[in-house]
């Protein structure tokens, strides 16, 4: 921030410049235009809040970057700032306990941008304009449905695994691996499976335990493309409940927690490999069984994960450490398939608030759990760190893939 000098003292007033003592173009335009009621005071705390806006794009993209891509309407980097600058006040805002400053400071960078952008786009090229409001009608929406500020409850963090560390539970995890520490192959199978409920349903530890043997039913369906074949897991039967010896039984979090969740193929060809080949005889109906013929415990499911943990190659483990100290976890899965899942509605058209519900019901949480927006949040977070080195999807079709000969003999 800057306040010009050559000018009579009764019209100096306050400005952004850059590092040379250059004004900033566009938040001169917006200051000079669209802000001209200000008083004195109320532009310099403006100009304040701008210039860490100007300061955050000038380090990760190079001086006067803002003012470009403002100028260009390169709205997937402007996307890229927002988010990455949303992240950063909500981090400073958490370690030095000042809500209210960040929370200013986004509404006015916010309303920088967009009024900018919102007078930008009719002046752009005719056959462009259409998208281009399109475009910038739904990050509007996006937009205004994220706050700086967030409560500071232990369980708001969100603990995502990278996609490089992802690619080495895969090698440990799958059955025949030379990198599977699991000696017994159908131990590899049972923990293959409990590896993939976890990151592709996103269930709790609980509700994997709970699991019956039969939890998994098909049917057909007519659609205007014919024939389709459908999957969907229950989370809960109550044969569960009713034949459980172990000490320490594993329940529901909620009523509901009890919900039918859509199978992928790869995971049904897990289940059914596991099932037909590999579970052992037992007179109990849960789904993961241990080797006597035992429903799987919760300390042996921890016990599983510190194993694959230990198998971690030393720069995957401190990966873990630099993204907020991330221990591998069934829940650290389920935190990673529920910024895929957002990620995935949000990729297809649907608003935050449907992409939220949806994520609401997939993962059984209450019509007044906070969860699904702190994910959403985590969402726009990890776009800017780059945590996921491919498409989500590519990854969970890729799971059986180095595997397939496995399952075709297995079969």
């Amino acid at each position: 921030m800057h306040r010009t000098r050559l000018a009579p003292l009764n019209f100096q007033t306050s400005i952004v410049v850059d590092d040379y003592n250059i004004p900033r173009f566009w938040s001169t335009i917006w200051l000079d235009s669209f802000k001209t009621r200000l008083a004195n005071s109320t532009r310099a705390r403006y100009c304040k809040h701008l210039s860490q806006l100007y300061k955050h794009t000038d380090e990760l993209y190079g001086t006067r970057s803002l003012d470009r891509a403002i100028t260009n309407l390169n709205l997937d980097q402007i996307e890229q700032i927002l988010s990455g600058f949303l992240q950063k006040l909500r981090r400073d805002q958490y370690m030095v306990r000042q809500p209210s400053g960040s929370a200013e400071t986004w509404r006015i960078c916010k309303d920088f941008v967009f009024t900018l952008l919102e007078y930008l786009a009719p002046i752009a090229a005719e056959a462009s304009v259409a998208t281009i409001l399109l475009r910038l009608q739904h990050r509007v929406q996006l937009y205004d449905q994220l706050s700086a500020t967030t409560r500071f409850h232990r369980h708001a963090a969100i603990r995502l695994i990278p996609a490089t560390v992802l690619g080495e539970l895969v090698a440990i995890f799958s059955p025949g691996s030379a990198d599977n520490p699991f000696k017994s192959i159908d131990q590899q199978w049972r923990n293959w499976l409990l590896f993939n409920l976890y990151l592709s349903l996103g269930l709790r530890r609980g509700e994997a335990l709970l699991l019956d043997a039969d939890c998994i039913k098909q049917d057909k369906v007519f659609s205007s493309k014919g024939v389709q074949e459908i999957a969907w897991l229950t989370t809960f039967h109550s044969a569960s409940q009713d034949h459980d010896p172990r000490y320490s039984k594993p329940s529901l979090k909620t009523t509901f927690s009890q919900r039918d969740i859509p199978v992928g193929r790869e995971l049904l060809s897990i289940f059914d490999i596991y099932t037909h080949n590999f579970r052992p005889r037992s007179k109990y109906p849960q789904l993961l069984i241990s080797r006597n013929g035992l429903p799987l415990s919760s300390a042996r499911v921890n016990s599983i994960f510190c194993r694959a943990n230990g198998a971690l190659s030393r720069s995957a483990r401190a990966t873990l450490n630099q993204h907020h100290s991330v221990t591998l976890s069934p829940h650290s899965l389920r935190h990673t398939a529920a910024v895929y899942r957002i990620h995935s509605y949000m990729s297809q058209g649907d608003s935050l608030d449907i992409a939220i519900e949806k994520l609401r019901v997939f993962f059984g949480w209450a019509p007044n759990s906070q969860m699904p927006r702190l994910y959403a949040r985590a969402y726009f977070e990890s776009s800017h760190q780059q945590i996921w080195t491919e498409s989500f999807d590519d990854f969970i079709q890729g799971l059986t893939a180095s595997i397939g000969a496995q399952c075709n003999v297995e079969a």
